[in-house]
């Protein structure tokens, strides 16, 4: 897809760069946006092999459906 990006957006200062960059993301991806952010968190805080490998598998198809939404 083809899309517009300002070279000087107009942002909101009362947010940080990461929300304002969130806020830019489309709704449709921001809930793959967020799964795959609190499974890298998660895998992040892992002790067992078992939750890791777990998450593991969860952070591939998470990777997966982002690069196809690409």
């Amino acid at each position: 897809s083809v899309g517009y990006l300002a070279q000087e957006p107009i942002l909101d200062e009362t947010k940080t760069v990461r929300e304002n960059v969130i806020e830019g993301i489309e709704a449709s991806k921001k809930d793959l946006f967020w799964a795959y952010h609190q499974v890298c968190l998660d895998l992040d805080a892992a002790v067992s092999d078992q939750e890791k490998s777990k998450l593991q598998v969860a952070h591939q198809k998470l990777h997966a459906e982002m690069e196809k939404q690409k």
